[in-house]
């Protein structure tokens, strides 16, 4: 039996990997240090996590188990944005594309929510 997608995210879900991926090329390029050991921990958690929820959102049983799915995706876009900002000020290392993506794909999935509660 094949599995039936509710709709179709796989240009979104590229994205969310890239950017998953590029952040992971940040974490690369820093020097190891006390404190870029704990940031770099906390922005692969964020980033992958990002990624990781986004992948779980077709497998919603209701629009309101994806709309629970897409507020971690939310929250965890919204963290990994932060700890960019801290790592390009920290560091001197430019995030600001990868923060723009960020914002971006948050925007997206702000207005997901926003439109699937308007549905429901």
């Amino acid at each position: 039996m094949e599995y039936k997608k509710r709709f179709d995210n796989s240009e979104l879900l590229k994205r969310f990997k890239n950017w998953c991926y590029n952040c992971l090329n940040v974490v690369k390029s820093l020097e190891i240090n006390n404190e870029n050991k704990v940031i770099t921990h906390q922005l692969i958690r964020s980033s992958t996590s990002s990624y990781m929820n986004y992948r779980t959102v077709n497998r919603a049983k209701s629009k309101a188990d994806m709309i629970h799915k897409l507020k971690i995706v939310e929250e965890e876009t919204d963290e990994t944005i932060g700890w960019l900002e801290i790592i390009q000020d920290r560091n001197s290392v430019a995030t600001e594309s990868l923060q723009n993506e960020g914002v971006e794909l948050l925007r997206i999935v702000v207005s997901s929510v926003a439109t699937l509660r308007r549905n429901s």
